[in-house]
């Protein structure tokens, strides 16, 4: 389906490093507090978070259909998500916050809407191990 979406993407810059001080559980908490703070500024604008990639995340406006103002809200959410981000970082310990920035870009404009990859079926699905 090919149509007009605001496409966000926004990831932490130096996040590999702090995750290595950090080590696992810390890490997870620091990341779990990202992806509320993330889903709470983005439903705000009636978006959709496509996809979270570890640090990173993909975010739709204009899914399943089009709006007129989906450019508007999507800018919207960028702002109030880098003033969000800003302020959790400036809030973490001093190991994260001196090595944590925020990377934001986007699109607006004509994309086309899909799955790709083999079709879900019930004989693709893989047998549960015990």
């Amino acid at each position: 389906m090919r149509q007009d979406l605001a496409i966000v993407f926004l990831d932490l810059s130096g996040f590999t490093g702090v995750t290595e001080a950090l080590g696992p559980e810390r890490t997870r908490d620091m990341l779990a507090e990202f992806q509320a703070l993330v889903e709470r500024e983005v439903a705000a604008d009636d978006g959709y978070v496509v996809s979270f990639m570890g640090d990173g995340a993909m975010i739709a406006f204009g899914l399943p259909a089009p709006r007129p103002d989906d450019a508007a809200r999507a800018l919207r959410a960028v702002m109030r998500l880098h003033a969000c981000l800003t302020a959790w970082i400036a809030g973490l310990p001093t190991l994260a916050k001196d090595r944590l920035s925020i990377r934001i870009g986007g699109h607006f404009g004509p994309a086309v809407a899909s799955r790709l990859g083999p079709p879900i079926t019930s004989t693709s699905r893989r047998p549960a191990t015990p």
